[in-house]
């Protein structure tokens, strides 16, 4: 939710700005805990704590982050089939976003894992077909 529309409704609600405040320091302290987890390589723990916080803050800016995350995530755990179904939900939802070629191509390297390889196949084709000059194709 912008910080314009986090104050209006704060205001109208007449929740006091310090409880307001509060509500994106939580935010920003699950999205962090979440990359902690992720970066110290508990994947399956750090995709289970991204998905709560796309539950806890589902109007948040890092919601595309997060959702990107929970299918790297996945994938880093070994869960092919779950990483490539939160990727194509990432692409999905986001196809403009500027990391979509990177799940793009998580997407392909999960389906090959998976022994897909036709449709891995045509998943690499499709990232280069989309992003020809790109380190992902």
């Amino acid at each position: 939710m912008s910080l314009l529309k986090n104050t209006l409704i704060c205001i109208l609600l007449g929740i006091s700005s310090h409880l307001c405040a509060q509500g994106t320091q939580d935010e920003n302290a699950h999205y962090e805990l979440a990359q902690r987890i992720f970066n110290d390589g508990l994947y399956a723990d750090a995709a289970r704590e991204y998905k709560q916080f796309i539950i806890n803050y589902p109007n948040s800016k890092r919601l595309p982050d997060a959702m990107l995350r929970v299918g790297q995530a996945l994938a880093r755990a070994e869960q092919y089939d779950r990483a490539r179904e939160a990727l194509q939900q990432f692409i999905d939802r986001y196809p403009t976003h500027i990391e979509v070629g990177r799940a793009m191509r998580a997407r392909a390297n999960a389906l090959s894992q998976l022994g897909e390889h036709t449709r891995a196949g045509a998943a690499y084709r499709d990232v280069h077909a989309a992003y020809p000059a790109s380190t992902n194709a």
